[in-house]
């Protein structure tokens, strides 16, 4: 039997050899006509700050090496975005759509790009452009629905968080957005209904808290509406999170955005992830003295204050009058043990700034530390004297009247001044209930423990204030 040979005959080759040719030419053919999208870069990269300035540039380099790929550019839209390059965000988003328009999120963050320009009417346009291409995409419905509140637009609000309610009974925010909608008609029992459901759904929403407080008023419940409103004091507006958004934190690379992000670490209990980010910040910025002093508050609030003072005394090298950094500094030694030096340095922080409360706050922890409570209550004095709305001052000084001095009549009238002046202060809240509690006064004490739990129901110091409530009752 014959064997076939496995070799191509010269015509079979090049028969191959020519469909090569044809194809490679095709594909030529078709990125000339389908070339590349520009990749946008600030015009004025080289005098950004050098730590957003590194990053934006390794940024561009990466998405030059695929720069067909929609993922590529959508991320650094995001990078721009966070950076409040939202020029230069657009076009990145709007290159992800034209390179792949199945990605809602691409189409809804070019929008959000226009509307932060300025270009309101565009950006509804999108954004109904957004839920009409997919219908089942939440996220759109809330921004659409938020951009037509802002607009005026209240009809077309109201339908949007009513199909996000639709498409996610859980989340409050199409409750709160539909009810917010309703209070501008002025159908204000209808509006506290939904606002109610949006409390339940998620009780730490201020901006719901305020809007049922409006709704109550109108209503006549006035003393529901106080306590509404005032859970929603000093409300903050978050959007709906989406997968894109849950990341952007670790593109913010701007001086501003790390100082604000670290507070928010120091504010939630988290102060080592606050010494993480400053940190790296501090590397690029070694002469800012702001940015020093937030890494040595940092570093005393995680349990490292000597690290903390030679971050200050290196800032007072380049400042040495720089008020905030000799009170941290007072701080940071009070909280080694050194209170001689804190006294000292804080005295210095009074004598160059006289009329602000923080020197003479850090000069009363420095006398408490050396057991020397008058003194203290007279720097907590001069404090209220600069700073005479703040409530936590008076609740110090009464805790200080109470606890260290035995003066509970003293402390009551400190405590009583803070809750005037603020009726969530929680420290006052939890100290005059305490104080009351320990002397039998049930019934004052009370209703201090009801509001307590309803500005903060996670309190740890409510376990042992029912505790004592209920032995007094028995």
């Amino acid at each position: 039997m014959k064997i076939q040979s496995s070799k191509r005959s010269p015509i079979a080759l090049a028969a191959v050899a020519v469909i090569a040719l044809a194809v490679a030419g095709l594909v030529q053919l078709w990125f000339h006509l389908h070339p590349a999208p520009a990749i946008p870069a600030p015009p004025d990269l080289n005098k950004l700050e050098p730590q957003l300035r590194e990053y934006l540039a390794e940024k561009i380099v990466w998405v030059r090496s695929r720069p067909r790929r929609a993922d590529r550019h959508a991320l650094l839209g995001l990078v721009y975005s966070v950076n409040g390059l939202w020029h230069e965000a657009r076009l990145a988003f709007q290159n992800s759509v034209s390179l792949d328009d199945r990605e809602p999120l691409a189409l809804m963050y070019a929008a959000i790009a226009t509307q932060e320009l300025g270009e309101r009417d565009e950006a509804l346009r999108l954004f109904h452009e957004l839920v009409t291409k997919f219908p089942a995409f939440p996220q759109g419905y809330y921004r659409l629905g938020s951009l037509s509140l802002t607009a005026g637009k209240v009809d077309e609000a109201e339908s949007a968080f009513r199909k996000l309610i639709e498409l996610v009974p859980t989340e409050w925010r199409g409750y709160a957005g539909a009810g917010e909608a309703l209070l501008r008609k002025g159908r204000y029992a209808e509006a506290s209904k939904l606002l109610e459901k949006a409390i339940q759904l998620d009780s730490s929403a201020r901006t719901t808290h305020h809007l049922l407080g409006q709704a109550y008023q109108a209503l006549g419940k006035t003393a529901d509406a106080e306590m509404e409103l005032l859970l929603g004091r000093n409300a903050v507006t978050y959007p709906m999170p989406d997968p894109w958004s849950d990341s952007a934190p670790q593109h913010m690379k701007s001086l501003p955005d790390l100082l604000q992000m670290a507070e928010g670490h120091i504010n939630g209990g988290e102060p080592l992830k606050a010494v993480e980010i400053l940190a790296k910040a501090f590397f690029h910025h070694p002469n800012n003295v702001g940015l020093m002093n937030q890494l040595a508050i940092a570093l005393n609030q995680s349990d490292q204050p000597n690290k903390a003072i030679v971050v200050l005394r290196q800032a007072l090298n380049l400042d040495s009058n720089n008020v905030p950094a000799l009170v941290t500094l007072a701080f940071s030694h009070h909280e080694a043990g050194q209170n001689k030096e804190a006294l000292a340095t804080a005295e210095r922080a009074i004598a160059l700034a006289p009329a602000i409360p923080q020197p003479y706050l850090a000069k009363a922890n420095a006398l408490l530390g050396m057991d020397q409570d008058e003194l203290a209550l007279k720097s907590l004095e001069a404090a209220s004297k600069a700073d005479p709305k703040n409530a936590e001052v008076f609740a110090q000084m009464g805790d200080i009247e109470w606890r260290n001095l035995n003066r509970p009549e003293d402390a009551r009238k400190r405590y009583e001044n803070a809750l005037k002046l603020d009726a969530s202060c929680i420290p006052a809240l939890v100290h005059f209930a305490d104080m009351l509690l320990q002397a039998g006064d049930v019934k004052t004490a009370e209703p201090l423990v009801a509001r307590l739990r309803r500005l903060e129901p996670d309190s740890p110091d409510l376990p042992m204030l029912d505790e004592r409530v209920r032995k007094l009752k028995k």
